[in-house]
């Protein structure tokens, strides 16, 4: 009865959760996709993830049939997290274009039920919960996320950043420390293998909070051991995405060079910038996307930087609310260029692509600061501010919960038009001449002159039989990447590759089955090793 009771405490608020997110994301119920900048993508990749699982790849790593045949490493560097989740959706019968709005449904939803365990866990309030899980839903970046921009690695690290600072907060609590431990590694996890591009604008507003919580509890140790054992099981979780990452990134890739410099915004664009559709063409700044946190979101930061400085709280109680509002200068600070000089320092170590990522924790402070308010106000005021931040976002975001165009392209025509799924083909190694692109290959192997019969193509494999007049030097339409194997005649060989960046080897005279193939390099089988024990002591801990 005593599990039972709290769960029905917030039936109600988890149904209002619902309802708002029912709410806010109500064009993805209408049928067929729609038009968005990185939509073409989702569909693509997650045809290509989904093929090669099919094909016994677990997870998928380097696609053969990308990059016009000769292969890419999507997965290597590309986010699993939202196509792992996508698996059991497609099992149970549903295309991928109804998989694509499940999955963007279900990341905005859980994020709002995980603001709300938030807020409440922080301020010990159930509106203080609801108002910050309604902000933190109803923020024109999130719209954006959605029905603009469509990007699914974004939206699902919204979902786990709540999920990351509850564990947090709860590691210094002895009798919760296992589930603040998995509550971490989910968080960390979480926001990895969902967009690991957005893990650098996350990491501030996490280590401010995280020092609050130090500063304020008393069992200093404690909070530090639980945290650092939460810290290395999520990246134990992530592990199988980034060791190969990491260790493949060394060989160099293409990158995004100083690509961020035409993506920071101004702060009037913060405030307010007209709502839009089209992608940026130039920069930025140009105004082609609009960048609002939202009108009810900069009330609840400036409300509460009010609060704090008047109100007679305590002194340790004061250390969340200032830790929130600090994490939101400094992400704010990171979205103009007049953080340009920083940026410098951080492409020196890892490639970056836009600056405007940190307004995930931007909104994500600011509307947890909505909980912070609502619970420290007086009595009778509480219900007029309540009703009017919620009035007030729902006006100002009423036109930003549409999409631009609904449309009814088939799945093959995504697939066709995406060459690698990536705008800028950035995962290419830097081996690769893409001059070879802008050649017609129709035949696996040249000279083209070969005769090739029984050619067979699937995401993880290219075989073909081969009749070779003479020994001769042979390249095959196939790029060289690590754990990519040449099989001829079922055995297996060395191999060098061409200025192009393809596979190049000797073929003796005569009829050959000829075999490319990609297999676990030892990098990735150390990553899934890894993740696998990892996951094992993640659900003993849960259990």
């Amino acid at each position: 009865m005593g599990i039972i009771l709290p769960v029905r405490k917030h039936i109600l608020p988890l149904i209002i959760v619902l309802a708002v997110s029912l709410l806010g994301v109500k064009a993805l119920f209408h049928p067929g996709l729609f038009t968005a900048h990185d939509i073409w993508h989702q569909v693509a990749r997650l045809y290509h993830y989904q093929q090669a699982v099919s094909q016994g790849a677990f997870p998928p790593y380097w696609i053969a049939t990308l990059a016009g045949g000769f292969g890419y490493p999507l997965f290597v560097f590309s986010y699993h997290l939202p196509w792992l989740l996508a698996l059991p959706i497609l099992k149970a019968g549903f295309d991928i274009p109804t998989t694509i709005k499940i999955l963007f449904f279900l990341s905005y939803a859980l994020s709002g039920c995980g603001m709300y365990a938030l807020s409440l866990k922080l301020f010990k309030s159930v509106w203080a919960g609801v108002l910050s899980a309604f902000l933190y839903l109803w923020a024109p970046y999130r719209f954006l996320t959605i029905f603009v921009s469509a990007q699914m690695g974004v939206a699902f690290v919204y979902t786990f950043i709540p999920i990351l600072f509850l564990g947090i907060f709860m590691a210094a609590e002895e009798k919760r420390k296992k589930l603040a431990i998995a509550a971490i590694a989910a968080g960390v996890s979480g926001i990895v293998l969902s967009h690991f591009s957005s893990v650098i604008a996350v990491v501030p507003a996490t280590a401010i909070f995280a020092l609050a919580i130090l500063f304020e509890t008393k069992d200093k140790k404690l909070f530090l051991i639980n945290s650092l054992k939460g810290l290395l099981l999520g990246v134990g979780l992530s592990s199988f995405y980034l060791i190969p990452a990491f260790y493949y990134s060394r060989l160099g890739v293409l990158g995004f060079g100083s690509y961020y410099q035409r993506h920071f915004v101004n702060l009037s664009q913060l405030v307010y910038s007209k709502w839009g559709y089209g992608p940026i063409t130039n920069n930025a700044k140009d105004g082609e996307l609009s960048f609002q946190v939202g009108i009810t979101q900069w009330a609840s930061l400036v409300l509460s930087s009010f609060l704090i400085m008047v109100s007679k709280i305590k002194r340790p109680q004061k250390y969340i609310p200032a830790s929130l509002i600090l994490g939101f200068v400094i992400s704010i600070f990171m979205v103009l260029d007049w953080s340009l000089p920083v940026w410098k320092l951080i492409v020196r170590v890892i490639e970056v692509d836009f600056p405007f990522r940190f307004m995930l924790p931007a909104v994500f402070t600011s509307s947890l600061l909505a909980g912070f308010l609502i619970s420290n106000v007086k009595r009778f005021i509480k219900p007029v501010l309540l009703v009017l931040l919620i009035l007030v976002a729902l006006f100002t975001n009423r036109n930003h919960i549409r999409v631009n165009l609904y449309t009814n392209v088939s799945v093959k025509d995504y697939v066709d038009a995406e060459f690698t799924t990536s705008s800028m083909n950035e995962y290419l190694p830097p081996w690769v001449n893409p001059a070879i692109f802008k050649t017609e290959t129709n035949s696996p192997v040249e000279p083209e002159t070969i005769p090739v019969a029984n050619l067979e193509k699937t995401s993880q494999k290219i075989s073909f039989e081969a009749e070779a007049p003479k020994d001769m030097d042979i390249a095959l339409n196939h790029f060289r990447y690590p754990g990519i194997s040449l099989f001829i005649d079922g055995q297996k060989k060395e191999y060098s590759n061409d200025n192009y960046g393809r596979i190049t080897t000797t073929l003796t005279e005569g009829n050959h089955k000829i075999a490319v193939q990609f297999e676990d390099t030892p990098a990735i089988r150390a990553g899934k090793n890894i993740s696998l024990v990892s996951l094992v002591i993640f659900l003993l801990l849960l259990l």
